[in-house]
């Protein structure tokens, strides 16, 4: 079976290099055949998350989308309904991949259709305070 297309959908607001070590991550990871996308969906951000996202080159297609505050949930759905993967990550703007997850994904999911993964990814969070890890 052939690898399916593959987009990481990433919703955030308001912080920017939290969202900037994820990238980061996913570009470090390993290469994938055919590559893959990653959606941004920057839920009403006051800082400039956009325009850091978009004033970088990356080695994967990347969208970044606009929306007012709506939440996580809300930003998580504008992801999915833009993206172009047959396969969906969903990740959290405060975890740092490591290794090649992006290829282990499509790997798993060239191996048998219909299927769901999950995996642990605790958070990686810079601060001890509760505004720290909102």
């Amino acid at each position: 079976m052939a690898a399916p297309t593959v987009s990481v959908v990433v919703p955030t607001k308001t912080r920017r290099d939290a969202v900037l070590r994820l990238l980061d991550a996913l570009a470090r990871g390993g290469k994938m055949a055919g590559g893959f996308e990653v959606v941004v969906v920057d839920d009403g951000s006051t800082d400039d998350t956009v325009a850091r996202l978009t004033g970088r080159e990356w080695p994967f297609a990347l969208r970044v989308v606009e929306q007012r505050r709506c939440g996580a949930a809300v930003a998580r759905n504008a992801g999915a309904r833009v993206a172009t993967g047959e396969v969906l990550i969903f990740l959290d703007d405060d975890v740092e991949p490591i290794g090649d997850l992006v290829a282990a994904h499509a790997a798993f999911h060239a191996s048998a259709r219909d299927v769901v993964g999950l995996g642990d990814l605790p958070p990686r969070i810079h601060g001890s305070t509760f505004f720290a890890i909102m």
